[in-house]
Order: C-alpha cells, then structure tokens, then sequence
C-alpha cells in the first residue's frame, strides 16, 4: 500500500479501520525526501511519522510494516544513517521492517510490467557501474551498493530485534491478518521457528483462498 496516497486522502484511514484492516504493508523505502521524491513517492519525513500515527492510533491492534531501501538517488551514508536511526527508535510506529540494498536489473532489453523507468535508465539518474558486474552500482551521491550492505549489517542487531526470531524481517504478518486469523494466532506464529511457520502460514493462506472462490462461485451472476 502507498503511505503518500494515504497520506493525500486521510479518510481512507477511517475506512480501512471500518474494513477490518488488520495488518498494511508500505514501501516506504526512505525518510531522505530528495531519494522519494525521485522515484515518484514525495512524501516529508514529518508527514510519513504523522500518518504512521494516525494509523496506529485508528486501528492499534492493526499490524504495519514497510520496507526500505539503501542506495536511492541523493541518498548519501549521512542521510541513511539519519533516517535508520529515527527508525531505530522503539516508539517509532511500525512493528516490522525489512531493509535492502537497491537491486536493478541491468540486462540489456530486459523489460517488464513491473520494470520503472528508472531501472531501466540508471544512467539518467547519475548511476554508474564501476566493475562488469552490473550489479554494484555507485549513485548520483557517490554511495556505493558495498556501502550500503555494510550498513545492513552494522544494523542487523536492531533488525533482528525489531522482527523478532531469526531476525528475517518477515512482512507476512500484515497480509495473514487480512485474512481473518487473529492477533493470538499471528503471535503464536510469530514465535515459532521458521521451519514449522511457513507450512502454517502456507496452510491458512491455501484455506483462505478456497474459501474466497467458493464465496465468488455462489455469487448470483445477476
């Protein structure tokens, strides 16, 4: 889900809590206005924490997570770090975080419906690619992929916290409660190892999909 659309269209909170909203996953992806504002999501570091609040105050047994990512264009190692730490913070209003490295899929002619326009021309944006391997980038910034994963790992403690056992950053938790699974439940599935978690998880969504069709084939078609 977009945070600035909701953030434009603050109702929309009244009616996902009127919905039954239990869990919304964002991407988020930086608190550097200059990084979102160039791939589309202007949204300040002010009214992304306001609207968070908001979220959290309407629907506080809701779960919210987002996703973030390092090495956007105008992001600097400062910059990153300003924003990892406001977010690092325990009264910061999201349960779970998950934070990558900027992946672009460089092939020559690779298109699809989910390629933007600034995958496909790095270029334009002040990316460069110092090595034949198309992967490590450097940006309009000078701030390097290498850097950037060393500054994942120099905040692994935090994330580990943060997400809880194993430290995945596992954002399915937003979507399993959309589907009508309870908080004790999420939480008992929270608790358990991975290698017991996931054929649940599996199992609820299998179910919940069944349902979901069966519902639509009694629909009467008038």
């Amino acid at each position: 889900m977009r945070l600035d659309l909701i953030n434009a269209h603050p109702e929309s909170i009244d009616l996902l809590s009127e919905m039954g909203c239990g869990g919304i996953s964002f991407g988020i992806e930086s608190l550097n206005y200059e990084s979102v504002k160039a791939i589309g999501k202007g949204i300040s570091r002010d009214k992304i924490f306001n609207t968070l609040t908001k979220i959290k105050e309407k629907m506080p047994n809701a779960i919210v997570d987002s996703q973030f990512i390092l090495g956007l264009p105008y992001e600097t190692r400062e910059t990153a770090e300003d924003w990892l730490k406001e977010i690092e913070h325990p009264d910061y209003p999201l349960h779970n975080i998950k934070i990558h490295t900027l992946t672009m899929n460089t092939v020559s002619g690779y298109e699809n419906i989910w390629s933007s326009h600034f995958e496909k021309n790095p270029e334009k944006y002040g990316y460069t690619f110092p090595t034949e391997n198309k992967t490590y980038w450097v940006n309009n910034m000078n701030f390097s992929r290498k850097e950037a994963f060393t500054m994942i790992k120099m905040h692994q403690n935090f994330i580990d916290t943060k997400n809880g056992q194993g430290g995945e950053g596992w954002l399915g938790y937003a979507g399993i409660r959309n589907m009508g699974v309870s908080e004790e439940t999420v939480k008992e599935l929270y608790s358990m190892h991975r290698l017991y978690r996931i054929p649940r998880v599996n199992e609820i969504r299998r179910q919940f999909t069944s349902t979901y069709i069966q519902n639509l084939l009694k629909l009467d078609p008038q």
